[in-house]
């Protein structure tokens, strides 16, 4: 989350009075945190609301199925926020040329990096698990544009853009690797809608409970391991980008726990994904830096963090798969 685009308290109260039937309008704050889109917070005498304006020329027709989805496992007691549907039934409005859309506000914050504890990993390798449980009874497949089918056409965007570097390292490791990396694709695996970003600023917790998994803006249809790979990824490095074991083995063990994942072939793809998972945010943070995507006063996300961590899982994701698989045959 976060804000592009500054709204007026009587611009937002005015749009929402036109297109919604959500009670008297009181007052509303700009959501600082998040890299993609502008949220405000606001509140009526019927609740708290969060007001999402999409920055990047979306199309409602390609929105509007993600929450639908949203919307699916919310009914399905998934902690997902609920979208409200505007004054006409639709759930994607429009402000000033832009895809909106309100959704329920959900209590809990972020996690600071430096405070994320095995706790905390058990928690969301649960919860995911529980998400891809729910998903595997929706028949829709969504498209997202960071889908692996696109990464070719992003990566020669990026290269065709005045600022970028060919000689950056960051540049120099997606130019040589990520050809031959979508070309080892698992086929013929399971797949399902996933969340596809769950790194902290997607997950909400009051004290040790998770109250919220927020930002389905990049959920598409894949096989679930390379969603737990993402967040794998996202939550097992500490603040000094150091992997941490404890909570690699954490998120895994709640995600596993008394289900059949072992006996799937899915596990088997984990030490690739887990790669797939790196790479494709080092793609993300190189676009998002060259295109000056983000937002006024704060800095692009250092895709050079991504990097020692594409490194890390290239050279170690085998020695985790075994680490893990000797975990569990201990149990």
């Amino acid at each position: 989350m976060g804000v592009f685009t500054t709204i007026s308290e009587t611009e937002l109260s005015s749009f929402l009075e036109e297109n919604y039937d959500l009670g008297q309008f009181f007052r509303n704050s700009g959501i600082q945190t998040g890299s993609q889109n502008t949220n405000y917070w606001f509140r009526t005498d019927k609740g708290e609301f969060v007001f999402t304006l999409f920055e990047n020329d979306e199309n409602p027709a390609d929105i509007e199925p993600v929450y639908d989805f949203t919307n699916y496992l919310n009914n399905k007691d998934v902690r997902v926020p609920r979208v409200v549907s505007s004054s006409n039934s639709g759930i994607v409005t429009t402000m000033n040329g832009k895809s909106a859309i309100v959704t329920k506000f959900v209590h809990g914050f972020g996690l600071n990096p430096k405070n994320i504890s095995e706790a905390y990993c058990e928690s969301v390798g649960h919860h995911l698990k529980i998400l891809h449980d729910a998903s595997k009874g929706y028949d829709k497949e969504l498209k997202s544009y960071y889908h692996k089918d696109n990464w070719i056409n992003i990566w020669n965007s990026v290269k065709e853009h005045p600022n970028f570097d060919p000689d950056d390292k960051c540049s120099q490791v997606v130019e040589a690797e990520l050809e031959a990396l979508i070309s080892q694709w698992p086929e013929g695996v399971e797949k399902i809608n996933i969340h596809g970003d769950l790194f902290p600023d997607n997950v909400l917790f009051i004290d040790d409970m998770l109250t919220g998994i927020i930002d389905f803006n990049f959920a598409l249809h894949e096989n679930p391991v390379y969603d737990l790979s993402i967040a794998l990824v996202a939550w097992c490095f500490d603040e000094m980008n150091e992997f941490r074991m404890e909570r690699f083995l954490a998120i895994m063990k709640s995600y596993t726990k008394n289900n059949d994942f072992w006996l799937s072939h899915n596990y088997r793809h984990l030490p690739f994904f887990l790669k797939a998972a790196s790479l494709r945010y080092l793609l993300s943070r190189i676009k998002d830096k060259v295109f000056e995507h983000y937002q006024e006063g704060k800095k692009p996300l250092d895709p050079r963090v991504m990097l020692e961590r594409y490194n890390y899982m290239k050279n170690s994701s085998d020695s985790l798969f075994s680490s893990i698989l000797k975990e569990m045959s201990a149990m």
